[in-house]
């Protein structure tokens, strides 16, 4: 063999060689298992919870919903020419308060149960008289809420209806000198009457907004801690009572002269009445009371509100009283008893809650 063909000979092992290296490299590879990148690896579970101490109040996020009546129309008590009118559309109109005047005779507004419809003298009696006595209480005078109509009665009225600094006398309760009000605030919607207008019998002085009729929770929650609850809505606090409702007439009061009520009134007579009236509010305990905190997977064995935790040494007998976020909420089942300083993830089955594994 001469040498140029030996010299081609050991080229071509030396490349077949190169070649069944490299795919022996490329075969090897495909067969081993590639790196876990680091971010991707798993970490370690943890094994124990510290159990964190803390006032609970079971604060909620709700929605009350509210019922209103329908606009009323006000109707003036007396004939003649407009001489003063505080009356101004989105105006409020409280009782109590003097908006009108006419014929120089000024007119007290008065959300009474029954409109007065007579003038009331001295010695009458009856659900009218019962009505203006409970609504002069309400704002603050010295009466009983029933009994006939006596002088005390009249000077409250007097002082009402009166232009400071000029006392006016009387001795009845004129019907024609009280415009009645359907609610303790109303809001005009639409003034009728201008200072200069002439009024005839039952002419419409203008129209007033729907009050509040009723308001209370919708969808209230089903898994609440025990105890009384009250609701910070508009600025105001109130009570509701075991359903969600407020049962309260002053509270129902403070929501409809708020802010809040009247924006949210606006806005579903603008969408015309197709959404319905609501206020959203917290809910929480009148009173705040100890609980301690656990991640809600430290919890096992739950039957309604009962469940255990562990400390992988004793388990232990707990009451729920609330959850959010991830967290779990607990006191020992059995108020003097007490809880380990952290709890562990149960792993399998856990035994009876009150003893050990």
């Amino acid at each position: 063999m001469s040498v140029k063909s030996r010299s081609g000979l050991v080229a071509l092992s030396v490349i077949t060689a190169v070649l069944l290296l490299g795919a022996g490299v490329v075969v090897g590879q495909h067969f081993l298992p590639e790196p876990r990148p680091e971010v991707l690896t798993k970490g370690e579970k943890p094994e124990n919870f510290e159990v964190e101490k803390m006032s609970f109040a079971d604060e909620r996020t709700v929605k009350l919903s509210l019922e209103v009546s329908d606009d009323t129309k006000l109707i003036s008590p007396m004939e003649g020419r407009v001489t003063e009118s505080a009356c101004n559309a989105g105006q409020t109109v409280s009782s109590g308060s003097v908006p009108l005047a006419v014929n120089g005779e000024r007119i007290l507004a008065l959300n009474t149960s029954v409109p007065l419809w007579e003038t009331l003298e001295l010695g009458d009696e009856g659900q009218e008289v019962d009505s203006l006595r409970q609504e002069f209480m309400r704002m603050g005078a010295d009466l009983r809420s029933e009994g006939p109509l006596n002088q005390a009665v009249i000077n409250v009225f007097a002082s009402l209806v009166s232009e400071e600094g000029r006392l006016e006398e009387f001795t009845e309760i004129p019907a024609e000198r009280i415009l009645w009000l359907p609610h303790q605030a109303v809001d005009m919607l639409r003034c009728s009457a201008k200072v200069g207008d002439t009024l005839a019998a039952d002419s419409e002085y203008g129209i007033v907004a729907g009050g509040l009729q009723s308001a209370s929770i919708s969808q209230f929650p089903a898994d609440l801690a025990p105890g009384d609850r009250v609701l910070h809505i508009a600025g105001t606090e109130i009570l509701v009572d075991a359903s969600g409702s407020v049962a309260d007439s002053e509270d129902l009061g403070r929501i409809a002269e708020s802010e809040e009520f009247f924006a949210a009134r606006t806005n579903a007579k603008n969408q015309e009445g197709s959404e319905p009236i609501s206020l959203v509010g917290q809910l929480k305990l009148v009173e705040s009371s100890d609980a301690w905190v656990v991640p809600a997977s430290a919890v096992f064995g739950v039957q309604g509100n009962s469940g255990c935790v562990t400390n992988n040494t004793k388990n232990y007998s707990v009451q729920i009283v609330g959850s959010q976020l991830g967290r779990t909420f607990i006191v020992p089942a059995n108020s003097d008893a007490p809880l380990p300083t952290s709890v562990e993830p149960p792993v399998g089955t856990r035994g009876n809650c009150d003893g050990n594994e």
